[in-house]
């Protein structure tokens, strides 16, 4: 009896792992066709437990100084920006996300409505990006909000 109660579990974990497999709309060269369908959208925390692929995420878009600290005047020379998708923010000024969050590329920061500390931290309201998550990163094609 316990046999036949595994058999159906069995045949669901095998359709899951086939549908992780590779996309069949996945080119050679690694782009997609425009065929490939969007999942979501997801919170950036359910994204992360999803395989890599095309999909909408919402979260707030952190903008933070990688590059040389800012001078006593709030100057920052050459300084170097990396952008994160976050799924929740702190409320200090400049916020830090809490949680999980992707390394966002692809996405122009000057489309984004940042508010700003003196630091020249930029964080967004929550926004809808559609793109490709690829392990810690999600490559964004194009967003809606924010």
């Amino acid at each position: 009896m316990r046999a036949h109660r595994l058999i159906p579990l069995l045949l669901v974990f095998g359709l899951v792992v086939v549908a992780c497999g590779q996309d069949p709309d996945t080119q050679t060269d690694g782009t997609t066709s425009s065929l490939e369908p969007v999942s979501g959208p997801f919170t950036v925390p359910e994204a992360r437990a999803f395989a890599d692929g095309r999909m909408s995420v919402t979260g707030s878009i952190l903008r933070v100084g990688i590059g040389p600290e800012c001078d006593p005047d709030g100057t920052c020379p050459a300084v170097i920006f990396e952008m994160h998708l976050c799924g929740a923010m702190t409320r200090s000024v400049p916020p830090q996300c809490v949680g999980e969050f992707f390394y966002l590329r692809g996405i122009d920061p000057d489309i984004i409505e940042f508010q700003e500390a003196p630091d020249g931290t930029g964080w967004s309201a929550p926004i809808l990006i559609t793109g490709r998550k690829q392990g810690e990163a999600f490559i964004g094609e194009s967003v809606e909000g924010g």
